[in-house]
């Protein structure tokens, strides 16, 4: 009983196509879970605070969807060309006038890049803002 040549190179390949499946299913699996995520950041549920009208807002669902916004005191202390100086629970720091959005709430809400990290402009993502005239 003999063995032919190509036998060793058709098991070879036989080797090479289960091992391509496996690996195409891995890489599909590992697509499936990256997409899934990407979709769950996309809808980014943001947090209840008990106010429906606030939360309704895409400004809400965008700045705080990492749900580190907090009502703190904020007192504009001077305009600036393009940003505002502000005292923020006692904290100075200027901040960028974009960041700043008028919302219907009738409290002040800070968004942080990083929670309890230093109140700076770099760690501020927004600051929504009691609209003029109260909430409506």
């Amino acid at each position: 009983m003999g063995f032919s040549r190509t036998q060793p190179i058709a098991t070879i390949r036989r080797i090479y196509r289960l091992a391509n499946v496996k690996i195409s299913r891995v890489l599909t699996s590992s697509a499936a879970i990256w997409i899934l995520i990407a979709f769950m950041n996309a809808v980014s549920w943001s947090h209840e605070v008990g106010e429906p009208e606030l939360e309704k807002l895409s400004i809400w669902r965008h700045c705080c969807n990492e749900h580190d916004c907090i009502p703190q005191p904020v007192s504009i202390l001077r305009k600036e060309e393009y940003s505002l100086l502000v005292d923020i629970a006692g904290a100075q720091a200027s901040v960028d006038a974009y960041k700043f959005a008028d919302v219907p709430s009738s409290r002040t809400w800070v968004c942080y890049v990083v929670p309890n990290g230093n109140v700076s402009n770099d760690n501020i993502r927004c600051i929504l803002r009691p609209k003029l005239g109260g909430v409506t």
